[in-house]
């Protein structure tokens, strides 16, 4: 077969094309750049695929490499393409289970395992011809090529679309497609930019962590860290939080987060380097989000899984299969819902985007992190004794590059304050930089009064 020739090239293309997706919502049809043509055509919620076709053989290919040859859509593909006389072509599109109900991707598995006669593939793009790769020609020169020998209608088909001239007529179309029931429309014009136009979603999470603001953020939570929960109660990590709060509630939420923070085994840190403060997971929220992604150019998406218990708080397992979200908004607390495995469910995504099921299971054993420094100060006060630990370690792990090299940790116990616990957290990848910030730790924090315990 030759798989070897055309997958690496079905993956690129799947890799490009990605790059250049723009998702918004029905909201904002201004972000689309106002163009003289739009090319508008319907999303379908299934798979990509590519479709080779030459003398010998006839397949769909995954860019993953998984081939698929022994399904009736097949012998149509064939039928179509010898028709019209086409000696060698490679097409791309997506593969779905075409009936009268709008089908899911996830429908998609099953119907492929059962070789469902009713499985369509809608074509949306062109790799090669008789031999001739195709390049540099824009979404409207390739629909013009595609329709001399792609059917447009039945099983094999070219994806539906329609040209238009206005951002008006891109919501009518879109307007369309939600009353049929479809998953969204993707906008091209003759520039570099594709859009796609889909719903908002919207799930419930629980709060597991949060980030203080620096700078003149200092004083306010910064991003919240959210999680799923999985069905044997662990809490799936998969994304930041900072869009939906005004700066009073971003104070506010410091002065009610604080007092959460619970120890935690495993670090993540913000876009601005600060460590989150993990906590007990008991707040819910309910966000939105332009899309949910299981993959990116490096893959299926992983990310850490955690356990937790009151009296340990966090500890982290390996990473697992998770997704990334793009713009996520704070919509509401929930205080209706409870932490549990239904209200917080991970299948919220699964009803979504489709998972790589060989990509399941445990990550390599990263090596084990080393402690490199470790201080402890008393000093007696009239509620009790104040304490201020500093902690350095070696995570060994920075080659991951999902780890900092060095981690330092500050735990400060008063109980005479309001707050009684508060940590700080910084990374860095150099030795001499953590040091210096240690030594800068060191020298706010202990002063006439501390000593180091017997």
């Amino acid at each position: 077969m030759s798989i070897e020739k055309f997958q690496p090239r079905i993956k690129n293309y799947k890799l490009k094309v990605a790059s250049r997706y723009i998702s918004i919502d029905p909201e904002h049809f201004e972000r689309i750049t106002p163009q003289d043509r739009f090319l508008v055509s319907t999303k379908y919620d299934g798979h990509f695929y590519g479709m080779v076709h030459n003398s010998e053989e006839t397949y769909f290919l995954s860019p993953k490499g998984k081939v698929v040859n022994d399904i009736a859509l097949v012998h149509t593909v064939k039928a179509a393409l010898d028709k019209k006389g086409i000696k060698e072509v490679c097409l791309v599109g997506e593969l779905y289970l075409a009936t009268e109900e709008r089908t899911r991707h996830f429908n998609l598995r099953r119907a492929l395992s059962e070789k469902d006669e009713n499985i369509g593939f809608a074509v949306f793009g062109i790799l090669d011809k008789d031999g001739e790769a195709v390049y540099d020609k824009d979404a409207f020169e390739v629909m013009e090529m595609l329709k001399e020998f792609v059917p447009s209608s039945g099983k094999f088909h070219l994806v539906e679309h329609t040209e238009v001239t206005s951002r008006s007529a891109i919501k009518e179309l879109f307007e369309e497609a939600m009353h049929k029931d479809l998953e969204g429309v993707v906008v091209k014009g003759e520039e570099y930019a594709i859009y796609k136009v889909k719903p908002k979603y919207t799930f419930d999470a629980v709060v597991v962590g949060f980030a203080e603001g620096d700078g003149d953020r200092a004083g306010m939570v910064r991003d919240l860290l959210l999680a799923f929960m999985k069905k044997d109660g662990t809490y799936q990590v998969f994304a930041h939080l900072s869009h939906g709060f005004n700066d009073d509630k971003r104070k506010e939420l410091l002065d009610q987060l604080s007092p959460m923070t619970v120890e935690s085994d495993y670090i993540e840190v913000a876009a601005n380097k600060v460590g989150f403060q993990m906590i007990r997971p008991e707040l819910i929220i309910e966000f939105s989000c332009l899309d949910v992604i299981a993959e990116d150019s490096k893959g299926s998406i992983a990310k850490i899984n955690l356990n937790y218990e009151e009296n340990t708080g966090y500890t982290a397992n390996y990473r697992q299969q998770s997704v990334s979200v793009v713009v996520p908004v704070f919509l509401r607390f929930r205080e209706d819902k409870a932490v549990n495995t239904q209200d917080l469910r991970f299948s919220q995504v699964e009803e979504v985007v489709s998972f790589d099921k060989k990509a399941t299971g445990a990550a390599a054993e990263l090596p084990k992190s080393e402690v490199i420094l470790r201080q402890v100060y008393v000093k007696p006060a009239k509620a009790g004794v104040m304490i201020r630990k500093f902690l350095i370690f070696k995570t060994n792990k920075e080659h991951s590059g999902e780890y900092p090299a060095y981690v330092f940790h500050l735990t400060d116990v008063s109980t005479s304050r309001k707050d009684p616990l508060k940590r700080e957290i910084r990374t860095s990848n150099s030795e001499e930089q953590i040091m210096e910030i240690y030594e800068d730790y060191h020298k706010k924090n202990v002063k006439k009064g501390w000593v180091t315990p017997e």
